[in-house]
């Protein structure tokens, strides 16, 4: 009949060539959204770790928890492996900073037995058990996770951890023992890692240490300009001002400046004394 559509030719319409074929596209579109679906909460994990090392800094520790927490629960719900870690890390990091060592320990080491190739994420599990090591007196054992975790990471280029462990060397080792100048070294590598790769909230952490290395060696000069040099990266009101202001102290009296050291210790067990409500809240 003319002007009538012949049979063959309906197969032309998109919707009945995907019903035709729905036995071979059902099983793609699954795969593709199952594939979307983890992409998507890959994402967010990600972002939640990141707000969770955000809040820690800030001094939230109760919503770091909650962030890290949540991001671990989304990762082991998709089955991440690696993600399962970085995640387990971040809650780590946090019971560490609450003190809860034994906890944070555990965690850590079970990071240790699911990463069984070389990883940011096993660089990290070996900077918290550093971490715990050095938090409990046990020095030899703290040195020998940082310097594996600085290792790894400088390998990896986990620019981060590796400035995290090298403060760790020189703060929670180097400097109870009293070796100023391998505290020196590794806190001067860890500022200039940080600068170089633009990890600009991680500076205060080995300018803090270096002041008061060059406060206690008596080479006041020198900290004097990484005190000046702090204050130019700290957030006001921060427990780095607290330690900025706490070291400016102990200069104060160090130079005979007796008069302006009690203003500075109060400013400083202001900042110590927010940071502990904080912590409880």
């Amino acid at each position: 009949m003319r002007g009538s559509i012949p049979v063959e030719a309906k197969d032309f319409s998109p919707v009945q060539r995907w019903q035709n074929n729905e036995h071979r596209h059902l099983p793609m579109a699954k795969k593709t959204f199952a594939h979307l679906l983890k992409m998507g909460t890959l994402s967010i994990v990600s972002e939640l770790v990141e707000q969770s090392i955000a809040l820690e800094r800030a001094g939230e520790i109760g919503a770091a928890l909650q962030r890290a927490q949540v991001a671990l629960e989304q990762a082991q719900a998709i089955g991440d492996a690696e993600l399962v870690v970085t995640a387990r890390n971040r809650v780590a990091s946090v019971y560490f900073r609450l003190g809860h060592y034994d906890a944070a320990r555990a965690l850590a080491q079970q990071s240790l037995v699911d990463t069984v190739h070389d990883s940011c994420a096993r660089a990290e599990a070996l900077l918290i058990l550093g971490n715990c090591a050095a938090e409990t007196n046990s020095l030899t054992e703290a040195e020998s996770c940082y310097h594996r975790a600085a290792d790894l990471s400088r390998t990896l280029g986990c620019h981060r951890i590796r400035t995290r462990a090298l403060h760790g060397l020189g703060q929670g080792v180097y400097l109870p023992r009293g070796q100023f100048d391998l505290a020196l070294a590794v806190e001067e590598e860890a500022y200039h890692v940080a600068c170089q790769q633009n990890l600009t909230e991680w500076t205060p952490y080995p300018l803090t240490a270096l002041a008061w290395i060059y406060q206690i060696t008596g080479q006041f000069q020198r900290a004097h300009h990484t005190l000046d040099t702090l204050s130019q990266v700290i957030l006001p009101g921060s427990l780095h001002q607290g330690y900025h202001d706490y070291l400016a102290a102990n200069l104060a009296l160090d130079e005979g400046a007796e008069a302006r050291a009690p203003t500075l210790y109060a400013r400083a067990f202001h900042r110590r004394n927010d940071w502990r409500t904080r912590l409880e809240h």
